[in-house]
């Protein structure tokens, strides 16, 4: 695997920003600032004034956020009418750019618009919505976490592969990414990460996997038979969400 280049924050690659990204007049800047002790992304206006996440009046348009970027650390969008986004934390790193298995399953399945977070260690996928989630679902498990409105997401531009922002169902991701978010015959745990316990060893989990009761479905697929998934992608997140459970 090549190891993506790492940026750091500040004026993003927009040659690698879809199109259909920046159209729309709802970008701010950000800097860093000090709350409670610890530093938070700040969003601001080109005019130098606080933007607000539910006032468009203090959004911009990509060129003028970019025209401001300079003393800023860089630029974001504002989600909500159907731009939503998942972020996944503390999941790259961002010396050599290497991703982990469970973060590349995620973004392989949503297949959306993805790029590196300002740290160098997380990834931020963007994607048009045709449904939203309802506001009592689940909007974090463990390192991954859903965003659909009133808030922004930094943009880097420095983007995974080729991925043009896709539109998918929110509320068909959210329940194959949280597999027990309003599932009744299962207790919600109170953090969930998709990345199995590092106290297990591989083969704990694996044997495990193949003796439980969908063993046989679970042992097809750990030895690369695919049949019945559309696609190769789907089929390893298959595989990613039983070795979690």
């Amino acid at each position: 695997m090549t190891p993506l280049d790492h940026r750091t924050a500040g004026t993003p690659d927009a040659s690698r920003i879809p199109a259909t990204l920046k159209v729309s007049p709802r970008f701010v800047l950000w800097k860093f600032e000090d709350r409670d002790g610890k530093p938070t992304k700040v969003p601001y206006q080109a005019n130098g004034r606080r933007a607000s996440s539910t006032d468009r009046t203090t959004w911009t348009t990509f060129e003028a956020a970019m025209a401001a970027a300079t003393g800023y650390e860089g630029i974001g969008i504002m989600l909500g009418d159907g731009l939503a986004g998942i972020d996944l934390d503390h999941c790259r790193d961002a010396a050599t750019g290497v991703i982990e298995e469970w973060a590349r399953a995620v973004i392989d399945h949503v297949d959306s618009y993805t790029e590196v977070s300002p740290s160098g260690e997380g990834i931020h996928i963007l994607v048009t919505a045709s449904d939203t989630l309802p506001e009592t679902a689940a909007k974090r498990r463990g390192t991954v976490e859903f965003y659909q409105r009133d808030r922004y997401l930094t943009v880097t531009g420095n983007a995974i592969g080729n991925r043009g922002l896709r539109n998918v169902s929110l509320a068909a991701t959210h329940a194959q990414l949280f597999p027990y978010a309003g599932n009744p015959t299962h207790d919600t745990p109170s953090t969930f990460d998709l990345r199995p316990s590092p106290s297990v060893g591989d083969d704990v989990v694996l044997a495990a996997a193949r003796r439980a009761a969908n063993g046989d479905a679970t042992s097809r697929l750990l030895d690369g038979d695919y049949a019945g998934y559309d696609s190769p992608s789907e089929a390893r997140f298959a595989l990613v969400n039983r070795l979690v459970f």
